[in-house]
């Protein structure tokens, strides 16, 4: 019996090739567009192909009846005038090669050649199809092979039988070839249609994919608000958005381009060619560029407003609280004496309790080396510094109680309570005192320069394209490898 796949198995494999041939669809559609988009500005190279380097030959890129049929769906066809240009010069050659260069019969359309050359640079033919480059390219060409300052000077010389017989007709028809005719031959006029606009009839190649991406939308979503009882269909849209982009009126050639989100998504859906670490690419220089930056511009600007509030003043009255109107207070607390009393109590009641054996060990210190010189407690010895051991833990248990007891006994604690409200009065009173307030603000105001300088110097030194690459590492750990696993 020959192996059948189980129904769901064989239904994801149907699904997934579905996926890849929409995927392919679509990715060609996205290149049609590219082309079309491209296709008027870059035409000289489609038409002719790419330059080889240092020399005047080209690589073919493309089969002339692929241009050719192009340019009718663009309204495009040959320039009259430039046309005509070229029909001269067939003419002219056929007719030397018949009776000779130096025959009566050349002289009348060497005349209209140079009678043609001096309309085209007066009326620019080149100007409709955006190319007037072309035609500077051409006058420069002429301009320098006959040494003259002015293209119609130039022109006027070329088309003369003295100066063709005396420079030689093949080597100046060879350069003619070289370096004017294919610049009069890329010339074109464009149809212009009855809206206004040039003639462009990309649309009635798009119009199959539209109409194609447009009906599976529709089924897409569908399905989904099937499957999903709480999702109707107008709410499924909103899951497969992308796919607009695909099938949606095109008000400018532009928008077709926008085609490359679900083109990215499809792909990577379908898993044949995965776009993502293409995007990730351009994300990350995008991040990388603009991070620094912000970064910077946020730090700098909250150290430029805190030094503001410095020299206005500012800090003074958060200290001294005189100036109410300007002191928005949220609690009705003195918070400097709430800070202090809290303090007090993280001191006494959770940091001396794990200090104490330093500090006696300090105080044993320090009366052994009081005592050191003394005779009596030499001849002590140990029974002397065990007895001075004694006496040290026995004042700091005294001391730690007694202040303990002085928090807890009512008027210990007010007049800790009042210790500290002195304090606050005292530290407020001598920060009135200008010369004081004034070198607290200069040396704030110059502590925060001397942040922003050194801030910005190591920013310059770090490297965000590490702090960046970290953040895709950790993206990479959380997420799943395919978009359509998500």
């Amino acid at each position: 019996m020959a192996y059948r796949l189980p129904a769901q198995r064989k239904q994801s494999w149907y699904a997934l090739w579905f996926e890849r041939l929409m995927a392919l669809i679509a990715f060609t559609n996205f290149i049609l567009v590219l082309f079309d988009y491209t296709y008027v500005s870059w035409r000289d190279i489609y038409v002719r192909g790419i330059p080889v380097p240092f020399s005047d030959s080209y690589i073919d890129l493309f089969p002339e009846w692929l241009y050719q049929n192009y340019d009718r769906l663009k309204g495009i066809e040959p320039h009259r005038d430039t046309e005509r240009y070229l029909d001269t010069v067939a003419a002219l050659e056929e007719q030397v090669a018949q009776t000779g260069l130096d025959s009566e019969e050349v002289e009348p359309i060497l005349a209209d050649l140079r009678q043609q050359s001096i309309q085209m640079i007066d009326e620019n033919p080149f100007a409709l199809s955006e190319q007037t480059g072309m035609l500077e390219k051409i006058k420069n060409a002429v301009r320098d092979r006959l040494e003259a300052e002015s293209a119609k000077s130039a022109f006027r010389e070329f088309w003369t039988q003295e100066y063709l017989i005396s420079q030689g007709w093949k080597d100046e028809m060879e350069f003619f070839d070289r370096k004017v005719q294919p610049r009069l031959v890329i010339n074109y006029y464009r149809n212009i249609g009855e809206t206004g606009d040039f003639v462009d009839l990309f649309a009635a190649i798009d119009l199959p994919f539209t109409i194609l991406f447009g009906v599976e939308f529709l089924a897409r979503t569908w399905v989904i608000s099937r499957r999903k009882p709480d999702v109707n269909w107008f709410e499924a849209w909103s899951w497969r958005w992308y796919d607009i982009f695909l099938w949606m009126p095109v008000i400018h050639p532009v928008i077709r381009l926008l085609r490359i989100i679900p083109v990215n998504v499809r792909l990577g859906q379908a898993r044949t060619i995965n776009f993502d670490p293409l995007l990730k690419q351009v994300n990350r220089g995008v991040t990388t560029h603009f991070a620094g930056e912000i970064t910077e511009v946020v730090i700098i600007r909250t150290i430029n407003y805190v030094q503001d509030f410095i020299k206005q003043g500012e800090i003074t009255n958060w200290l001294t609280q005189a100036n109410t109107r300007r002191y928005i207070d949220i609690n009705d607390i003195n918070e400097v004496e709430a800070i202090s009393a809290r303090l007090i109590d993280l001191s006494v009641y959770q940091v001396f309790p794990k200090i104490k054996s330093d500090l006696e060990a300090l105080l044993h210190h320090s009366v052994t080396m009081a005592l050191k010189e003394n005779p009596v407690y030499r001849t002590m010895g140990q029974m002397g510094d065990r007895a001075v051991a004694d006496i040290v833990a026995r004042i700091v248990e005294s001391l730690h109680q007694s202040v303990i007891a002085a928090l807890n006994d009512p008027v210990g604690a007010e007049l800790t309570n009042k210790l500290v409200s002195h304090f606050s009065d005292s530290l407020r009173e001598e920060v009135q005192e200008e010369s004081n307030l004034k070198e607290i603000e200069l040396l704030l105001a110059d502590l925060l320069e001397e942040v922003k300088i050194n801030y910005v110097r190591r920013s310059l030194a770090e490297d965000f394209e590490d702090i960046v690459d970290q953040t895709h590492k950790i993206h990479e750990m959380v997420k799943p490898s395919y978009p359509g696993d998500r």
